[in-house]
């Protein structure tokens, strides 16, 4: 809801700019450069709250590292309004807070702090709860007589109240994911999968096996060398923690300092520097290609989704990746989506689609009250889906090879290269 409100603000100011787009473009507008906006935010905040911390090369590399890691960019990009973006950014000022606390650096940092946690844990209760606590045993270890202070008191009192304006203001929308359902579908989510070690220095490059040894060794440095490894470990085991990943290693680069007595050491520390984005470089250059390969195709298969979504007049059932686009194009719910909230959905949605059962197929449209059904490839749809042995001809192929063999209560109204829209007619009466 907060990323829902940052759209319609920064859309009524395009509005404001330019009146002749109407309110539904300029929203879709909106929601297209919000990411950017929070990453460029991100960015200007941590310039100007971090002068005069750690060495000035770090520091600058720490800033390179977020503006040009691949992953920190995916999160931040144009066209993806995702609650990555913002959360960053909360994130950014609740741990540059923390680490101003953690050096006595004035008081001025206990109220934002507080409410930068407390409204990343509005908007996800995952990665902000996940670090929350890292801050916490940082806190812990390094200072529990701090951390259990009346002042810390004061700054957990506002950091609740601040979460629970929040969820009330949204209604509790609590769907907490487990269960079998939940673990087959996990695993078809590549950003929920294990990064591997390759990957975690095209992220954050060669720096931060350095960076991290070097504050873990000094005691001065060495919570803020713990919270970077714990960005690095969370990355391995999951690569939907990358850019958070990212953000811990530029701030531990940022807190770092280096003594350089000489000038050669000098020159050849920025030497180093600039060498260790050469992972980073080089997977820019892999994403780049790769994008130009498969950019026509995504392209092509966007403008097919567009052109089916203007023939769904209703609810309707798709398969979960291309749900949310339908629903946008079209301006109608879907059954599945693409969250773990949508879990229920997105089960429903793979019944339908890999069962051979007419009678199945009817209770779920039944159920769910489709009035369109929506079928695309088959060969991603039967790779997806959590059975182990699905039917010769599940429904999936059914509708997308032989539409006509589809039960009486499925009628073709439009039919693209790549998408075929069904409507539902299970009244009889209304069939005839």
């Amino acid at each position: 809801m907060a990323l829902d409100a940052l759209i319609y603000l920064v859309g009524n100011v395009v509005l404001a700019v330019q009146p002749e787009l109407g309110f539904t473009k300029a929203v879709a507008i909106g929601g297209a450069w919000v990411s950017p906006i929070l990453g460029l935010a991100m960015v200007l905040f941590l310039m100007l709250s971090t002068r005069g911390w750690g060495n000035c090369w770090l520091r600058c590399a720490g800033l390179v590292l977020l503006t040009v890691s691949p992953i920190v960019a995916h999160a931040q990009a144009v066209g993806r309004p995702d609650h990555q973006s913002l959360l960053l950014l909360l994130l950014s000022v609740a741990l540059v807070g923390e680490w101003k606390l953690w050096e006595r650096d004035g008081c001025r940092w206990r109220i934002p702090t507080a409410m930068a946690w407390g409204l990343s844990l509005w908007v996800s209760l995952y990665e902000p709860l996940v670090l929350f606590a890292a801050v916490s045993l940082m806190w812990v270890i390094g200072d529990w007589r701090r951390f259990f202070s009346r002042t810390r008191l004061a700054h957990f009192l506002t950091l609740s109240a601040v979460f629970v304006v929040g969820m009330s203001i949204e209604g509790w929308p609590f769907a907490w994911p487990g269960g079998e359902d939940f673990a087959k579908w996990a695993v078809t989510i590549g950003e929920l999968r294990p990064a591997t070690w390759a990957t975690v220095f095209a992220w954050m490059s060669w720096l931060w096996p350095v960076v991290v040894s070097g504050a873990l060794l000094k005691r001065e440095f060495r919570a803020v060398g713990f919270l970077a490894l714990v960005g690095v470990a969370l990355t391995l085991w999951q690569s939907r923690w990358g850019a958070f990943g990212v953000l811990l290693v530029a701030l531990s680069l940022m807190v770092f300092r280096v003594e350089l007595k000489r000038r050669w050491m000098h020159a050849l520390f920025v030497a180093g520097v600039i060498i260790s984005f050469w992972p980073v470089a080089a997977a820019w250059e892999a994403e780049l290609e790769n994008g130009r390969r498969t950019g026509a195709m995504k392209r092509a298969e966007n403008l097919a989704l567009e052109d089916a979504a203007k023939h769904v007049e209703g609810p309707f059932l798709a398969v979960w990746w291309h749900s949310p686009a339908l629903a946008y194009f079209s301006g109608r719910p879907g059954v599945a989506g693409s969250s773990h909230q949508s879990l229920p959905g997105i089960k429903d949605s793979e019944r339908f689609f890999t069962t051979a059962d007419f009678g199945k197929v009817y209770e779920i449209l039944k159920k769910r009250q489709v009035a369109f059904v929506v079928a695309g490839d088959v060969f991603p749809i039967t790779d997806n889906g959590s059975q182990s042995s699905p039917p010769e001809m599940p429904m999936a192929r059914v509708l997308s090879e032989r539409p006509h063999s589809a039960p009486p209560y499925l009628r073709v109204i439009h039919a693209n290269a790549r998408f075929k829209v069904f409507r539902v007619y299970l009244d009889k009466s209304s069939s005839q």
